[in-house]
Formats: structure tokens, C-alpha cells, sequence
């Protein structure tokens, strides 16, 4: 008999209302789809199976992709991982465990007196007595051999005559004497080299044996205070890990030297077991727990209670987990929403992830800036550190930017200065301080905004940079052609509410322009795949010229300094945005020459050429659904139509 139910769909003490009418299918639908999801990190019960007998043994079967559970009256019965009984079949033999050896899809089981080798469809294929008392087992797929222990020995065999049979390689008991019962063992299964370990526990000690040569390698007594009740290996750290009724679980390496003592059982543990392929340890104790312990943190992540006291624990697959209480089997699966990316050492008070990807062959970085005045830049994949900046001498930091292609730093620091860092080196350097007396008002936020059109060059820099260990000033004058034309821009916002672009290596203003004056600018944002920039101020109410309607247009100088900036094309909309979001700005590239084109007011553009860029100023905003009134045509005749040509933009790079 098997009684399979789910951890939420139990229907005890419902009743069905008289004269409810039932939902339409597409309102149970959208019904169902409303509900909130409640997402959690751990285990979670999955269903609960109960069988006629008490379980003995549980094994998985890779071929079906099910669990096969070996009970008391000698039944195995086959079920899926998410709890379905397919079938069960009498045992035509005396089984106390069984194991599935995948690389010839055949079953194995054993008794006290012998092994057995079944087929796929649990037919019996042969018998062969053991001299020894057999108490365990374990298959090596390294080997493609079964290991069993017993009363003081440790027994291989290997297949034979097409794996319808096994015969005894070699019997290991030099070194062990009748009282050493072996109870459980664990395999070491991440090393490829020899020697292949096996480690078998028995009493409150642990052997190690090398099942390659057949031979002991070495016996550790006294490792607990009580008898050990269960261990495993685990293959992401490379340790031993053992449970004991002394309420502890202890950690150790292939020396026998302690590692980590994991406390919190108030009884006896009982059962082991590691997640695959993770540094993450679940331990079952008579407390009614089942604890999930990470390697890395030194700590207890998670913990559930159970009904009844868990004998054993074990996972044959990298989602579920099994846990079996007399006749009662749980599955759980595994719910991994989070893992340990990075100790920082110090709590992180700006986090950023810098991505180019799309670019070209870039790696991903990760910016900390964190609360011990330092700077940390981290590889995105593995969190594994590449360079630290420590600003002891300074002030704390407010900001900071990162630039991949250059390998450089911007910091703003609660002073207003700005710091120019090398990161190219595992220790950043600070290259220049900028003096907030550069600049008319105070910085309070930072952005570098990264314009690419040409992604090969930005490539070449990176490697140029890291190659040269920092990035430097080119001093020789390339022609047109030769000339990089990705933009990376430095950009201040500033206490009276301006934006400005500063120079790369001097600091100094390379134009300015009124977002949120008087008010104080509180961030900013760039969109990449809408080349623009975002900012965001104190202003409650947009602010304009009057009679524009919230469109002020721009003063002749700014206009003068964008243009003589080299940026390419800036579109500039200001539009009705809610409270703290009243400026966008826009950059684009172009490379047109020409003079002063007049258009009608009914079209929302209005476009200046000028040497080597265009720059629009668009009053109305149809990324947000709203055209807004044009700037009068008389504005626009303001607009200087031709810049002087013994003045050519200068570089911001």
C-alpha cells in the first residue's frame, strides 16, 4: 500500500457550499493567475509517501529517472521524483540494500549472507555468497565496482560474464580487527587521481582504504565523543564530513585535521548528506530538523521541522532530496534562490554591475563601494577580487563610475573633489585629484556616460590598457580616419542644479547646462539603448521661460559650449515628468557639416549644424506619450549658425 499526498493539496474538513455556482474556465484562470507567489529559499516538502512496511534502503534509478525503495516485507517499489507509484515487485530473494550501478543499468542488492545482481526490471540474475558479513554498500562508477563493508573488512567486486554476475577482487582486513563494524561509507568523488578513497565509519573512528590497490590507508578513532552515525564526502570542498549522537557535525580534510564544528542539534544527529556539486550540507537530527549548513559562510542557512524523527537522508539527484522516518518516505526539493557570491568584509553602500558583452569579448565586472572607505572590483562570474582602491587618506567616498575600455575610476568624494583611479593593477592607484574649486558649484552626483560606435576599438584599448597596466594621454595627432570616436564622458551634477562634462585627465568644464536650477541635482542615470542620460533633482515643478509652458529653450553660450564639445548630435526634451525627474538629455553621433536649417513650428525638431555635428533641441516627448508646444520661431533665430572654423572642437578623451 502506498498513500502519496502533496504538501498542499490537502482537502481534510472542506465542504462544497450549497448553490455555489462555479467560476467560468477564464476566471479560474486569470483567478489563479492574480494570486501572489510566494518564493522561499531551501527545502521544500514536496509529498509524503507511506508504505505497508518500514523502509530499508532507497536508491535511484538513472535510466527511469526514479527512486526505488527497498522496504522491510521485501518489496521494491519504483516511483517518479515527484512521488507517483509506477509499479512494485516481491523480491524473489532476502535484500537489506540494494544500489544501482548505472554504467551496466543492473541493480545490486545484498543481505547478510550475500549479493545479488538484478536486471533493469528487478529479475534476479545471480547469487554470490560472502564469506563475511556484509552491514553496507556503495558503487563506484570511477571503478565500475561494488564496495561492501562488514564485520572488519572492506570487500570488491567486479562485474563478470556480460555484468550478470560479480566476483570477489580483493578482501581488505590487514590492519582491522572482528569488533570494527562498519556501518556506512562514502566515496571520494571528486579527485581523479590515484588513490581512489573510500571511507567507511565505525563507532566514534573512520577508515580510509584505497579501493584502486585494495589496501587501508589509514584508521582515526576518537573523532567524536559518540558514535558516529552517518558521513559523506563532499566533492566542492574536497572534506570528509561526519554526523555523531554527540549532537555535532564535523567537517575534515584528507589529513584528518578538523575543519569547521557545526552546532545547533539539541539531539543526536542522525543522518548526512551534501547537495551536489554545492558546498552545502543537510543534516537530519531526532530534534525534528532537518538543517541546511553552508561550507563557505560557516553557518546554518536554512532548517525545517518534521513530524517524525528522520532516520536517514540522502540526494541522488542535484533538485531533490529524500528523507525516510519508519514506513514514511519525504521527498523535498531543493529551492536555490540565493548562494554566497562574495564576503565582503564590509557592509557595500553603492553596488553596481558593469556589462559589455554586447560589444565585444569583454568580461563583467562588479563595483563595490563599501562602508570601510575602499573599493572593490569584482569578476562577475565568480566573485573572485581584481583590484582594491583603500581611500584612507581621503575623504569618505560619495560616488564612484567605472570604465571598462580604460580601466579607470572616477570617485567623488563628500568634499566635492574627484578622484581619477588607475584600476588596471591589483592596486588601484589614484592618477589625479580634482579640486572642487574647479568647478562654479559643488559636484553631488557622477555618472560616466559611454557612447561606442566603433566596439573593435574600444577592445583594442582594453587590451592596450591592461597590457600597459593603465590607460595614457595619445599626444600624437591621428588623422580623421584613425581617430577613435567612442565617447566616455564625465559627468558632474552639480548643488545648483547643473550638468557639466569634465575633462578626462584636467578636470575642467567642458560645457554646462541648466537641468534643475536652483535646485540641487540628486542622480543620474545613462540608457544606453536610447542614448541618453537621466537625471533627477530637488525640483517639484518643471521650470521654464514664460510663455513656453514648462520648454525653456537654451542660453546662446550653452549652446556655444555643446557645440564646440565635439559630442556629436544632442536632442534635449524637457517635458511634464513627475516630482525629483525633470531633465532628459540625449547624445548621439553624426558627422554632417552644414548651415542652419529653418524649419516649420509644427515639427518638434529643430536642427543646427554645425562643423562635424548636428545638434537638435527637441521640444516635444513622444517617448512618453506627450507633444509639448515648439520653442517660439524667434528662439531659434538666436542659434549661431556657423561656428568658427580656426576653432575646432576639442577631444574630451
Amino acid at each position: 500500500m502506498v498513500e502519496s499526498s502533496g504538501s498542499s493539496s490537502s482537502r481534510v474538513g472542506q465542504r462544497k457550499r450549497p448553490y455555489q455556482q462555479s467560476l467560468p474556465a477564464g476566471e479560474k484562470m486569470k483567478s489563479e493567475e492574480m494570486k501572489t507567489l510566494h518564493l522561499s529559499h531551501g527545502l521544500q516538502h514536496q509529498c509524503r509517501i507511506v508504505l505497508a512496511s518500514p523502509v530499508c534502503h532507497v536508491t535511484y534509478d538513472l535510466q527511469r529517472r526514479a527512486f526505488v525503495v527497498l522496504d522491510e516485507a521485501n518489496t521494491l517499489h519504483l516511483l517518479t521524483e515527484d512521488g507517483c507509484c509506477q509499479g512494485r515487485v516481491k523480491g524473489q530473494a532476502p535484500m537489506t540494500g540494494i544500489l544501482y550501478a548505472s554504467h551496466v543499468n543492473q541493480f545490486v542488492a545484498w543481505d547478510t549472507g550475500g549479493l545479488q545482481v538484478l536486471d533493469s526490471h528487478f529479475q534476479l540474475l545471480s547469487q554470490m555468497p560472502s564469506a563475511l558479513p556484509i552491514h553496507c554498500g556503495i558503487y563506484s562508477k570511477r571503478l565500475n565496482r561494488i564496495v561492501t563493508a562488514g564485520d572488519g573488512n572492506l570487500t570488491l567486486w567486479s562485474f563478470r560474464y556480460g555484468s550478470r554476475s560479480l566476483q570477489c577482487r580483493a578482501s581488505v582486513s590487514t590492519g582491522l580487527g572482528p569488533t570494527d563494524l562498519f556501518a556506512h561509507l562514502a566515496l571520494d568523488t571528486g579527485s581523479t587521481s590515484e588513490p581512489h578513497c573510500c571511507f567507511a565509519s565505525c563507532a566514534t573512528g573512520v577508515a580510509t582504504f584505497d579501493i584502486s590497490r585494495g589496501n587501508l590507508l589509514a584508521f582515526r578513532t576518537k573523532l567524536h565523543s559518540r558514535e558516529i552515525t552517518d558521513l559523506a564526502y563532499c566533492e566542492a570542498t574536497g572534506c570528509v564530513i561526519t554526523a555523531s549522537r554527540d549532537t555535532t557535525i564535523k567537517v575534515w580534510n584528507k589529513e584528518w585535521d578538523i575543519q569547521i564544528v557545526f552546532v545547533g542539534h539539541t539531539a543526536p544527529v542522525m543522518a548526512v548528506t551534501i547537495y551536489p556539486h554545492r558546498p552545502l550540507i543537510f543534516s537530519a537530527s531526532q530534534d525534528g530538523t532537518i538543517r541546511t549548513w553552508n561550507l563557505n559562510t560557516v553557518d546554518q542557512v536554512d532548517q525545517v521541522h518534521v513530524s517524525e524523527p528522520v532516520e536517514s537522508l540522502d540526494t541522488h539527484t542535484n533538485s531533490h532530496v529524500f528523507s525516510v522516518s519508519g514506513c514514511t518516505l519525504n521527498l523535498w526539493k531543493i529551492s536555490q534562490l540565493y548562494s554566497l557570491y562574495k564576503v565582503l568584509g564590509s557592509p557595500a553602500r553603492r553596488l553596481s554591475c558593469i556589462d559589455l558583452g554586447l560589444l565585444g569579448n569583454f568580461p563583467a565586472r562588479i563595483l563595490c563601494l563599501c562602508q570601510d572607505s575602499t573599493v572593490q572590483l569584482l569578476e562577475a562570474q565568480s566573485g573572485a577580487p581584481i583590484s582594491v582602491l583603500s581611500l584612507d587618506q581621503y575623504s569618505p567616498a560619495r560616488e564612484v563610475a567605472y570604465c571598462l575600455p580604460r580601466e579607470t575610476l572616477f570617485v567623488l568624494l563628500e568634499q566635492g573633489h574627484v578622484l581619477r583611479v588607475n584600476a588596471a593593477p591589483s592596486s588601484m592607484t589614484v592618477k589625479r585629484c580634482f579640486s572642487s574649486s574647479l568647478w562654479e558649484s559643488k559636484p553631488c552626483s557622477l555618472l560616466l556616460y559611454s557612447h561606442v560606435v566603433e566596439p573593435d576599438k574600444a577592445y583594442a584599448t582594453w587590451l592596450d590598457v591592461t597590457q600597459n597596466q593603465g590607460y595614457r594621454r595619445k599626444w600624437q595627432k591621428s588623422t580623421i580616419n584613425m581617430q577613435d570616436r567612442n565617447r566616455f564622458l564625465p559627468i558632474l551634477g552639480h548643488k545648483d542644479g547643473s550638468l557639466s562634462v569634465i575633462d578626462w585627465f584636467l578636470g575642467r568644464v567642458q560645457y554646462t547646462v541648466e537641468a534643475h536650477n536652483p535646485e540641487r541635482v540628486t542622480a543620474l542615470a545613462e540608457y544606453p539603448t536610447q542614448i541618453c542620460v537621466l537625471s533627477a533633482g530637488e525640483s517639484q515643478r518643471p521650470r521654464g521661460r514664460k510663455g513656453c509652458q514648462g520648454v525653456p529653450g537654451l542660453p546662446r553660450n550653452d549652446l556655444e559650449r555643446l557645440g564646440s564639445a565635439s559630442l556629436g548630435r544632442l536632442e534635449g526634451s524637457i517635458t511634464q515628468l513627475p516630482p525629483k525627474l525633470s531633465r532628459l538629455w540625449r547624445f548621439r553621433e553624426s558627422s554632417q557639416e552644414g548651415q542652419l536649417v529653418s524649419r516649420s513650428a509644427s515639427n518638434p525638431t529643430e536642427v543646427v549644424r554645425c562643423q562635424h555635428q548636428e545638434l537638435p533641441l527637441l521640444t516635444g516627448c513622444p517617448q512618453f506619450g506627450a507633444s509639448l508646444p515648439t520653442a517660439p520661431e524667434e528662439a531659434v533665430g538666436r542659434i549661431p549658425t556657423k561656428f568658427p572654423a580656426e576653432a575646432p572642437p576639442p577631444a574630451l578623451c
